[in-house]
């Protein structure tokens, strides 16, 4: 018996711009960064975070953008 299990992300548009637009971001970055430091930089910055093991990357935040 084969079951097949779907695991639904719902997700508003105010999350789907913000993710285009770190993607747009860090597409821009001169560094070439790969799929593994693209999660890393997001987990970092969920958790309000500021440096990341990847060289030469560091996380900045607007003052009022930190909750």
């Amino acid at each position: 018996m084969k079951s097949e299990i779907t695991y639904k992300i719902m997700v508003s548009r105010a999350d789907s711009d913000a993710i285009k637009d770190l993607i747009d971001i860090l597409e821009n970055c001169p560094m070439g960064l790969n799929n593994d430091d693209y999660v890393e930089i997001m987990k970092t910055i969920a958790y309000h975070n500021y440096e990341t093991d990847i060289e030469g990357v560091e996380i900045e935040y607007e003052e009022d953008s930190i909750i």
